[in-house]
């Protein structure tokens, strides 16, 4: 440790707490979850912590070289040095470098902060409080995903005792250096304060990283992978809420069961990859032909449901009519290939107390109806069906 320039100034009981903390940093990283909780998307999201982390750290110790220097305090490059070195430490930090490179820049960035930290802390005494700075390491063992809560506690607990210990130290020892009081009381506040906003800085990156995850997996359960569309459970929220509006506001709703024409043919003579571009081209040429707020859905396989709240069987009629007239006069380009599409739809509007099941049964019984006519076509669904009552 005297070899390193940087640290032969490290006052000895630095020196001595630096291996500790960085042990304790190696383990808490290295140990797996054993409870469940560590997945890819948990470890992403902690190493961008860490990165911005880094980054806070290194702007920090810039102004802590810039304001030594003010006072004319000759450890001014040590602040300096420690923050140039933090900021390429953020690339070798980045998700897709492998883990052996992380942790190591992970270490080794802990261990020179903390030095730092101890060092500055030991040389201007208890007038400044440097090292309240230490504090916000707390919240990375926090969200870390490979620890598990117990060694996530163990950890939290063991820092804060060394982080207590240290602070008895500074109390019971003089000073290195002496200041002027209106400085020292600057710097005090400072690094009271700094500490506050490095935690809820990263705290509020956190929330925002969750919230975007929380809204990726929520798009994601509610998407069709493949055309992009709401899926079927989606759909049936939004069913329930327009039925819902609809019987208290006294508007008509209907839907529309549209499926795609020898749809096993476009398949079997083209590839299953020419029979999802047509159903991805579909996806985006669909909602483009219905009003904002209605809903399109891919409801299964080679089936698309359109649920058309303020509309009546004649406006969804109409609806429909233009959407297959659309699709019909539109040849789909797959690859080097042109395909003419067609699609046969069925609708059915929501008769008194119907439920979702069984309108949208109706609409399935109206659309096989126009197959067996000879496909491209919409058929309205009778009001009443047999098999539809005996199902409801």
């Amino acid at each position: 440790m005297t070899g390193c320039p940087l640290l032969a100034n490290i006052h000895p009981a630095g020196r001595l707490w630096l291996p500790i903390q960085l042990q304790g940093s190696i383990l808490s990283t290295l140990r797996l979850e054993q409870d469940g909780d560590d997945t890819e998307i948990i470890r992403a999201t902690f190493r961008s912590v860490v990165q911005h982390g880094t980054m806070l750290i290194g702007s920090i110790c810039l102004f802590d070289a810039m304001m030594f220097y003010s006072v004319n305090d000759s450890q001014w490059w040590w602040a300096l040095c420690v923050g140039l070195f933090c900021f390429p430490m953020y690339y070798f930090m980045d998700w897709k470098r492998p883990f052996p490179v992380f942790i190591a820049a992970l270490a080794i960035t802990l261990s020179i902060t903390i030095a730092y930290c101890v060092h500055i802390a030991l040389r201007f005494g208890v007038g400044i409080n440097f090292h309240y700075k230490l504090i916000a390491i707390i919240p990375l063992i926090a969200v870390s995903g490979r620890l598990s809560e117990r060694a996530k506690w163990f950890w939290i607990i063991a820092s804060t005792l060394a982080i207590v210990a240290l602070d008895h130290r500074i109390v019971t020892q003089s000073a290195v250096i002496a200041i002027d009081t209106p400085v020292e009381v600057f710097m005090r506040a400072l690094n009271f304060g700094i500490p506050i906003v490095t935690i809820a800085a990263l705290f509020m990156y956190y929330f925002k990283l969750v919230a975007r995850q929380q809204a990726l997996l929520k798009e994601h359960a509610t998407t069709d992978p493949l055309t992009g569309l709401m899926n079927r459970r989606r759909l049936r929220e939004v069913w329930t809420q327009a039925e819902h509006d609809g019987r208290r506001g006294s508007f008509p709703l209907s839907i529309v069961l549209c499926d795609v024409d020898h749809f096993k043919a476009i398949n079997d003579n083209h590839g299953h990859e020419a029979g999802d571009e047509v159903l991805r081209k579909l996806g985006r040429l669909i909602p483009g032909e219905v009003r904002i707020g209605d809903s399109v859905c891919r409801w299964g396989g080679e089936e698309f449901l359109l649920l058309l709240p303020h509309s009546d069987q004649a406006s969804a009629a109409a609806t429909a009519n233009r959407i297959r007239e659309t699709i019909a006069a539109t040849p789909l380009s797959i690859g080097s290939q042109t395909l003419n599409v067609t699609v046969t739809m069925g609708v059915a509007t929501l008769v008194g107390n119907e439920k979702f099941e069984a309108a949208a049964h109706r609409a399935d019984v109206a659309l096989y109806d126009g197959k067996k006519a000879g496909r491209n076509r919409v058929v309205i669904a009778e009001s009443y069906y047999p098999d539809v009552v005996s199902a409801a």
